[in-house]
């Protein structure tokens, strides 16, 4: 790769600082200090005029960076709203901020303009690049970062150490700018530092520079990093406006970063938050979902309901039994339970009330129509395990029969034994970093045996579902513990094909028999 400019981009700077051998020359010396040769008096003249235009610009954009990116939340309708917690990326973004606004961290925009201030901070940029990027000559990197059309953002301590910084080439008639070393110290990485560098940057490449563009040549190990700050691998950019003013890199990836105008880069908390306040605001003309209703009460008033009809009904038959008479104290108790329960099979008060959906507040703004409810299941089920025998109504006596069946016959198959009980977390540690929502047959029996949680059949094949699942995420597909997954499931998948009937392949309904029912509800209060 060499170093000579092409021709016609020579032209371009010569016509950019007036005159071409006014521009001053560095070098690096054997004892690691610059050297800085002397210009002529034309030269400082065209220096001072620069150094006063862009010291304009960075006042304005100082102003620029300290006005919020829109209404923010100090307007008053976002006063007016619940407070909406940021994402992971504006929070140390805000972090950040705070910690500039403290004075622990701030960022300087400096160049080679004799100042000794601004010459302090390149050697420390220099010495930074030197070291964080080992494969760069140290006489290359001198050359641009004392280079005068060269321009860097530094990111100082509070004491004034320089820990990070960005160099790049601004070309001002092209308006674009090429990105040539970007590091952070080591022990200061992983701290959001890089990102905020960027933003810095491209703040004031936007704001002081005038660029629209941003060019770099990434390798391997940077192409991530670039990505997450915005530069993309295709190039939008008119080939004709940056080919031949920027050097090619073997084994680098050229990418692009498009800043546009009117963000400011420096303040993209505010914006996304003025842009998530706008999207509220326009799902709310839209949607009720920001309505926050009451739980509903139904349930607690229907338990106290029943309990207190319940309490009732015993009373009523104690007093009945009482008045009857004649009869011994056992036969007399006896009595009482028979007429509490006749009560409770008879008396509608003792009844379970529905709870009307469309009742809901808000069910119906949101979509719901009577002709969505399903009216029972579309299937019925063979409580023979041989799979013969009628097929009767999926009831909730019926259903709780089946799942209870299907469990026994999973945890007796030869091939359930990885999958009986949940993994333990000594055998394998990190199973539950992996396994977020872990299943085992265990853990299904007690759901089947509480009688509320498996309250359809999809609900039950769900959870058997994920326990293969599971097994297949965790573990490499040539283990026993995969294999035997597909194994069962396959066997699982045979068994219900032949106990489950859907409603056009159902043939002949019988009622379940009151003998299979209670079998299946002592067996499911037996596990």
């Amino acid at each position: 790769m060499s170093d000579e400019e092409p021709p016609f981009k020579r032209q371009c700077l010569e016509q950019e600082h007036g005159n071409a051998e006014a521009v001053d020359t560095t070098s690096a010396l054997p004892n690691g200090e610059v050297k800085v040769e002397p210009r002529s008096d034309t030269a400082v003249a065209v220096t001072q005029q620069i150094a006063q235009i862009e010291e304009q610009q960075r006042t304005a954009a100082s102003q620029l960076v300290q006005e919020p990116a829109g209404p923010g939340p100090s307007s008053s309708s976002a006063r007016d709203r619940p407070y909406i917690t940021p994402g992971a990326y504006s929070q140390r973004e805000e972090a950040l901020i705070k910690r500039e606004q403290d004075g622990d961290i701030a960022f300087r925009y400096v160049f080679n303009n004799d100042d000794p201030q601004n010459l302090i901070y390149l050697v420390g940029l220099k010495n930074i690049f030197s070291k964080q990027l080992p494969n760069m000559p140290k006489e290359y990197i001198v050359r641009l970062v004392f280079d005068r059309r060269h321009r860097s953002v530094a990111l100082l301590k509070r004491n004034g150490t320089v820990i990070g910084g960005i160099t790049y080439r601004a070309f001002h008639e092209q308006a674009f700018g090429e990105i040539a070393f970007c590091a952070v110290t080591s022990h200061e990485q992983v701290k959001g530092y890089g990102t905020r560098l960027m933003n810095q940057t491209k703040e004031f490449a936007r704001t002081v520079d005038r660029l629209t563009h941003f060019l770099t040549y990434a390798d391997n190990n940077a192409v991530g990093y670039f990505e997450k700050q915005g530069f993309t691998r295709e190039i939008s950019l008119a080939r004709e406006r940056w080919q031949g003013y920027i050097k090619d890199y073997d084994g680098g990836t050229l990418m692009q970063c498009v800043m546009h105008p009117r963000i400011s880069y420096t303040a993209l908390p505010d914006l996304v938050r003025t842009q998530r306040l706008a999207l509220d605001d326009r799902i709310r003309t839209v949607s009720n979902s920001h309505v926050v209703r009451p739980g509903l009460r139904h349930f607690l008033d229907e338990e106290a309901r029943l309990a207190a009809a319940a309490t009732a009904a015993a009373a009523a038959a104690e007093a009945e039994a009482a008045a009857a008479g004649g009869r011994g104290a056992g036969e007399g108790a006896g009595g009482t339970a028979a007429g509490a329960a006749a009560t409770a099979d008879t008396d509608p008060a003792l009844r379970r009330r529905m709870l009307d959906i469309g009742g809901i507040p808000g069910v119906r703004e949101a979509g719901w129509s009577a002709d969505m409810v399903q009216q029972g299941p579309r299937y019925r089920l063979l409580l023979d395990e041989a799979g013969a025998g009628p097929a009767v109504e999926a009831g909730p006596e019926a259903l709780h029969a089946f799942l209870g069946m299907l469990l026994e016959h999973v945890k007796g198959l030869e091939d359930s034994w990885p999958f009986r009980e949940r993994v333990a977390v000594q055998d394998a540690p990190d199973y539950y970093d992996i396994i977020k929502d872990p299943m085992a047959l265990d853990l299904m029996e007690e759901r089947l045996a509480s009688r509320g949680y498996y309250a359809t059949l999809d609900i039950f094949t769900a959870d058997l579902r994920r326990v293969f699942d599971n097994c297949r995420l965790y573990n490499a597909p040539d283990t026993i513990y995969y294999k035997l997954a597909n194994k069962l499931e396959a066997q699982v998948n045979v068994f219900m094909s032949n106990h489950v009937l859907y409603e056009e392949d159902a043939g002949p309904v019988a009622a379940a028999p009151a003998a299979a029912a209670a079998a299946g509800a002592g067996a499911g209060a037996g596990r």
